[in-house]
């Protein structure tokens, strides 16, 4: 009887330490995907817009910038109410010109 129970517990040892190897694994590939998951949906479109975006941005400011029709080239968070102040109500009412 005692041998049976020793055998058994080396045997019970034996698949505790094969079951922490393979947890371990687990674990270990569960922080890869997660490191790739967030590579893939955060750095990617990071390097993208910086890569491709960011340049053509640029382009369309600075031909925006020299537009005729924008006062003061393209608007910024500060002047856009401004603008659009002066797209939407070019006639103020003071400035004389009553039907």
């Amino acid at each position: 009887m005692e041998i049976d129970n020793e055998e058994l517990l080396k045997r019970t040892y034996a698949l505790a330490k094969e079951n922490n190897k393979l947890i371990k694994k687990m674990r270990r590939g569960a922080w890869f995907g997660f490191f790739f998951k967030v590579l893939i949906f955060v750095g990617v479109p990071i390097w993208g817009y910086f890569t491709f975006l960011q340049p053509i941005i640029d382009q369309i400011i600075s031909v925006a910038s020299n537009l005729p029709g924008v006062p003061n080239g393209v608007p910024g968070e500060i002047n856009l109410l401004e603008v659009l102040k002066t797209i939407a109500y070019p006639y103020t009412l003071g400035s004389g010109a009553q039907n």
